[in-house]
């Protein structure tokens, strides 16, 4: 799993961001071979079976059929399982953990080997059908499974922290949609493209305040970029009455900074 804590939806548009895994969080995947003609998804999310002569239709079929596509390897009957301690909706990229653990899986069951910069490409790739336009932070952060600065355009810097960062993620109790926070940006954007922009500005200068601020191990800095990403957020209308308690619930109680992190609204 991941967290972004600077930058999340002006990373969409070209500006940075800093993105931390989370590794305690994992999906896992077993392939097994099956006897009967079909291949056997099987998820929290339920049974999907996929046919020799027919298309998928749902997001787990459809990326299994990407990954054999991509691999150049025939249909073969398999039974897929799919475990997954991420939870969906909040901003820690499940479906991005759960088709880069489809690729690694379905890779491993092919004898074959692809190196980490392909196995971001065919995961962002997959998650830009269902995300529509995709910055691929949550794919590489991810893959890599290191603290990254991204921008889109410029190689990707993954980093180490001087001493330790304590962050704590609180889940608000609400379910997001990714597609439709990004939706509603971009909605906005339309109508306000200037006002956007100028804080999409601000957000990337956020960023290289705050990933200074981690290279210098400045606890009041990183907090103080954290609390003014939150009002960009706010002003793009992702936060919500939920997050907004959340958040000032952090501060009234010592935090330096408190933000959403994820799609948000």
């Amino acid at each position: 799993a991941k967290f972004i804590l600077l930058g999340e939806h002006a990373v969409v548009y070209g500006y940075p961001a800093l993105a931390f895994p989370l590794s305690a969080l994992r999906t896992s995947v077993t392939i097994e071979h099956l006897a009967e003609p079909w291949i056997q998804i099987h998820s929290s999310l339920g049974e999907t079976r996929l046919y020799p002569d027919s298309s998928a239709n749902d997001p787990l079929g459809v990326s299994v059929t990407k990954i054999l596509a991509w691999l150049q390897v025939p249909f073969v009957s398999c039974k897929i399982k799919i475990d997954s301690t991420i939870p969906s909706g909040k901003g820690f990229g499940s479906g991005t953990s759960v088709t880069l653990a489809l690729i690694r899986a379905l890779t491993h069951f092919f004898n074959q080997w692809l190196p980490l910069d392909e196995q971001h490409l065919l995961t962002n790739s997959i998650e830009s059908l269902y995300h529509g336009q995709s910055s691929g932070i949550d794919s590489k952060v991810i893959t890599y499974e290191k603290p990254l600065y991204f921008s889109r355009g410029i190689p990707p810097i993954f980093f180490k922290l001087p001493t330790a960062f304590h962050f704590l993620i609180a889940d608000s109790g609400e379910k997001h949609s990714t597609i439709e926070a990004i939706q509603s940006v971009q909605n906005l954007l339309s109508t306000q493209m200037l006002h956007c922009h100028s804080l999409f500005e601000y957000s990337g200068m956020l960023v290289e305040q705050g990933y200074q601020c981690l290279q210098t191990s400045d606890l009041k800095g990183m907090g103080k970029s954290m609390n003014e990403n939150q009002k960009v957020l706010q002003e793009l209308d992702l936060s919500t009455p939920q997050l907004d308690r959340c958040i000032q619930a952090a501060l009234d109680t010592g935090a330096y900074g408190a933000k959403l992190s994820g799609a948000g609204k």
